[in-house]
C-alpha cells in the first residue's frame, strides 16, 4: 500500500538536469535542415563553395570582360613578339597574355572553363540518372533481372572506359555532344552499384512491404519511397562524379580527341601549354591553376556533403 506521504511525491514533477532541459528546449530540426546546418559549419566546404561560385561566375562573364574573342587569332602580333623578344605573358592589354597564335588567353581560359564545367555537370547528371534507374531496377526486382544487369556491369567494367570513348568518338566524330555521350554511357556503372546496394537494404523495410501488400506499383514505390531514402549517397556520389567528368574531358582533350577547334577547354589549353612550357610557361601555369582549383573545391565540397549526410555524425 502507498501511504499519503508517498502518494504526494508520486505526482510531483521531476526536476530535469540542466543539460537535458536545454536540449529539450531546442527546436527540432528536420533531416535536411540538420544536413544544411552541419554543411555550413564545415569551413573547408564553405570556402570551397565560395571559390567554386567565383570560378563559375568568371566562366560566365570572364570572356565578356575583354574585347577579344577567344577564337580570333593574331599571328602577326605573335610573330612580332617572337621576333622582337617582346613578352607574350600577362600585360595591361592581355591580362593572361597571348598564345603562340596571338589569341587572348584571358578569354580562352574562361571560355575553356565554361565548356569544362558544362561537360562535367551535364555528364555527371546524366550518369547519375542512368545509374539510379539501373540500380533501382536491379535491386528492387532481383532475380534474373538483377543478375542480367550486374553481369552486364561487370563486363563493361572489365574493359577500360577509354576504349568505349574512342569508339564513340570515332563513330560520332569530335564535338560537345559526342563527348557528353561518351562520358554518360561509360560513367554510370559506379552509381548503379551504389544505388543497388542501398535498395537491397531498404526493400525489406516494413513500410516497403506494406506498400507492396497494398498492390502499389513498383515504379511508385521506387520513386516515392526508395529513391528519396537513397538521396544521401546519390548526392555524395554525384558531387564526386563532377570532378571525375571534368578530368576525363581534360584527359581526352590532352590526347587530342576532345573538343574540335576553335572550341577550347582547360584540357586543350594545358595540352597546348605543355608544348610551349619552356618558352612561354604562362600558357601552362594559368589553365593548370584553374583546373586544380576546380578539382580541389569540388572534392572538398563532396567531402563536406558526405560528412553532413552521414547520420552517424549527428549530435
Amino acid at each position: 500500500m502507498i501511504d499519503a506521504q508517498d502518494r504526494k511525491y508520486l505526482y510531483e514533477p521531476v526536476e530535469l538536469d540542466e543539460g537535458i532541459a536545454e536540449r529539450m528546449d531546442k527546436p527540432q530540426l528536420s533531416y535536411w535542415k540538420d544536413v544544411a546546418s552541419r554543411f555550413f559549419k564545415n569551413k573547408a566546404a564553405m570556402v570551397s563553395t565560395i571559390l567554386l561560385l567565383i570560378v563559375v561566375i568568371m566562366a560566365i562573364v570572364g570572356p565578356m570582360m575583354v574585347e577579344y574573342d577567344y577564337r580570333t587569332t593574331d599571328t602577326k602580333l605573335a610573330a612580332k613578339m617572337r621576333i622582337t623578344g617582346g613578352s607574350m605573358g600577362p600585360s595591361e592589354e592581355h591580362w593572361f597574355g597571348i598564345d603562340t597564335l596571338g589569341r587572348d588567353l584571358w578569354a580562352r581560359v574562361w571560355m575553356g572553363t565554361r565548356y569544362s564545367l558544362l561537360i562535367g555537370f551535364v555528364a555527371a547528371i546524366v550518369q547519375a540518372l542512368i545509374g539510379i534507374i539501373m540500380g533501382c531496377i536491379a535491386g528492387f526486382f532481383g532475380g534474373w533481372v538483377d543478375m542480367l544487369i550486374m553481369r552486364a556491369i561487370d563486363i563493361l567494367n572489365a574493359i577500360p572506359y577509354l576504349i568505349y570513348v574512342i569508339i564513340i568518338m570515332m563513330v560520332f566524330g569530335s564535338g560537345l555532344l559526342p563527348i557528353l555521350l561518351a562520358l554518360a554511357l561509360t560513367g554510370w556503372l559506379g552509381m548503379a552499384r551504389l544505388v543497388r546496394g542501398q535498395i537491397l537494404m531498404l526493400k525489406n523495410e516494413d513500410y516497403i512491404l506494406a506498400a507492396r501488400n497494398l498492390n502499389t506499383s513498383p515504379w511508385v514505390i521506387m520513386l516515392k519511397h526508395l529513391i528519396p531514402n537513397c538521396m544521401g549517397i546519390i548526392i555524395v556520389s554525384l558531387s564526386m562524379a563532377i570532378p571525375g567528368a571534368i578530368f576525363s574531358e581534360a584527359y581526352l582533350s590532352f590526347l587530342g580527341i576532345g573538343l574540335p577547334a576553335p572550341m577550347t577547354s582547360l584540357g586543350q589549353l594545358i595540352s597546348t601549354g605543355i608544348t610551349e612550357m619552356r618558352n612561354y610557361p604562362h600558357q601552362l601555369i594559368i589553365p593548370s591553376a584553374v583546373i586544380s582549383i576546380l578539382m580541389l573545391t569540388l572534392q572538398l565540397i563532396g567531402d563536406g556533403l558526405r560528412d553532413a549526410l552521414d547520420p552517424k555524425l549527428r549530435k
